[in-house]
């Protein structure tokens, strides 16, 4: 078994003005200050990483499930961040939570949903998105 490097091209725009910030184009919340843009490429390389290695996992995990409850509060469990967990909503948009799960699995998150939502007046329906 051979284990090979694949390099992708990416782009970054830089401007020196005031004191060197550059960030990476088309993806949101990758930047950094640098004196040069050499090292402004340095800098953003090991976070690009990490962030294809974070969307690779994000899409293998693509399952989704709504419950919603007799009170109005809608629950979203899904997979962000590198964490099963969900977001809580309540009636009439009041407020909203969110629980990231140390379940490793979505099945195990949905039940803690589910059993959240028994908190809310039971579930009046449910269904995978």
């Amino acid at each position: 078994m051979q284990q090979l490097n694949i390099s992708l091209p990416w782009s970054m725009t830089y401007t020196d003005q005031p004191d060197g910030f550059a960030y990476v184009d088309n993806i949101e919340g990758l930047s950094c200050h640098a004196p040069t843009a050499a090292l402004a490429k340095k800098r953003l390389r090991g976070p690009l990483r990490d962030k294809i290695a974070d969307m690779a996992i994000q899409d293998s995990n693509s399952q989704r499930y709504i419950i919603g409850c007799n009170d109005g509060t809608v629950f979203l469990v899904n997979f962000q961040n590198s964490s099963w967990g969900y977001a809580q909503c309540g009636p009439n948009l009041n407020y909203g939570t969110a629980y990231w799960s140390p379940a490793d699995n979505f099945r195990e998150t949905v039940n803690h949903a589910l059993s959240r939502a028994e908190d809310h007046g039971g579930t009046a329906w449910q269904q995978p998105v």
